[in-house]
């Protein structure tokens, strides 16, 4: 949350979707649930397995704030989580991907 007031009621849905060695695959939607999360406070929602890099990672987070409700879906297509693309992750100082 990088905003300056809390964040309530949110939901993230986590799920990858992709071609593995020629087949399709999907993994489990897993879904995560916070009340609230504080102002420029930073929360982990799962660590990505190896595994399922080669595929597209998707998750959509919705939450509300000012009596709003707010959604917004990343993918992280293949290759997007690849060290090359690692930056400084702000409040974490490591190295990582981040999109906004």
């Amino acid at each position: 949350n990088l905003k300056e007031e809390p964040i309530r009621s949110v939901l993230v849905n986590a799920r990858g979707y992709g071609v593995i060695e020629g087949e399709q695959r999907k993994t489990t939607t897993l879904r995560y649930f916070w009340d609230e999360i504080g102002p420029m406070e930073v929360v982990k929602i799962e660590p990505v397995q190896k595994a399922v890099l080669g595929i597209a990672n998707e998750y959509w987070i919705s939450f509300s704030f000012n009596d709003y409700l707010y959604d917004k879906k990343y993918v992280f297509v293949p290759g997007s989580l690849d060290e090359i693309n690692f930056t400084e992750i702000p409040f974490l100082n490591r190295k990582g991907v981040m999109i906004r």
